[in-house]
């Protein structure tokens, strides 16, 4: 392990790490109520902080927390991943640009150990939560229009062949294109519920079970 940089990352899973403070922004942190649990100093005047929440969060959501007091307090963002090591104390940190005035590398040192949960750790706990839960919303709707979308272009490009000669999902996406095409014509706006309606009962009267039929309104409508 000579001359090597050594890490550490708690198990605990409440624990989320801010990496390049300054002394000051420490300060800050305390006065504000986001007490470390552990602080090291990694170099002169450059410090490592471990915030300890009164819970555990989510891999995402701690993240999420991790890159938010980054911002606020100023800390290195790229270091604000769940899964970011920070230095043990104990060993040097390797870095060149980090030598002394005596020319060696620095040892990673314990600057404060408290060990207590952070004061503003529930109010954190619960923005974090509703961020993260916002986002995944957000998310999953753009997915679901996307994928709306990619089942309106196969419907509109759905193959002309008579129906009969065409599996159940591809007879779903040629009815329905008729169904569309003659709405689109009429000057009527589409109504997936009456599109998927419609192409049933077609179905359903060329002898379909109602089980194929639902597993390709489930597979190919927009609705």
């Amino acid at each position: 392990m000579l001359g090597d940089d050594i890490y550490m990352r708690p198990e605990d899973t409440r624990f989320v790490m801010l990496d390049d403070l300054t002394a000051a922004k420490l300060d800050e942190m305390r006065a504000k109520g986001y007490q470390p649990a552990l602080v090291t100093e990694t170099s002169k005047g450059n410090f490592q902080a471990w915030v300890m929440l009164p819970q555990s969060l989510a891999e995402d959501a701690r993240s999420f927390a991790g890159k938010a007091l980054a911002r606020k307090f100023e800390a290195d963002p790229a270091s604000t991943d769940w899964r970011h090591f920070g230095r043990l104390p104990g060993f040097t940190n390797q870095k060149p640009e980090r030598r002394n005035e005596r020319k060696m590398q620095p040892f990673v040192l314990v600057a404060e150990a408290a060990g207590h949960i952070c004061g503003m750790g529930q109010q954190l706990v619960e923005w974090v939560e509703e961020q993260v839960a916002r986002a995944k919303a957000e998310v999953a709707r753009a997915r679901g229009e996307a994928e709306e979308r990619r089942r309106l272009v196969a419907i509109e490009t759905a193959p002309q062949p008579a129906p009969g000669r065409l599996g159940v999902g591809y007879q779903f996406l040629h009815l329905a294109r008729q169904q569309v095409d003659q709405g689109k014509a009429a000057g009527r706006p589409i109504d997936w519920s009456n599109v998927d309606f419609a192409v049933a009962k077609i179905l359903a009267g060329a002898g379909h079970q109602a089980g194929e039929i639902e597993a390709a309104i489930i597979e190919h409508s927009p609705n």
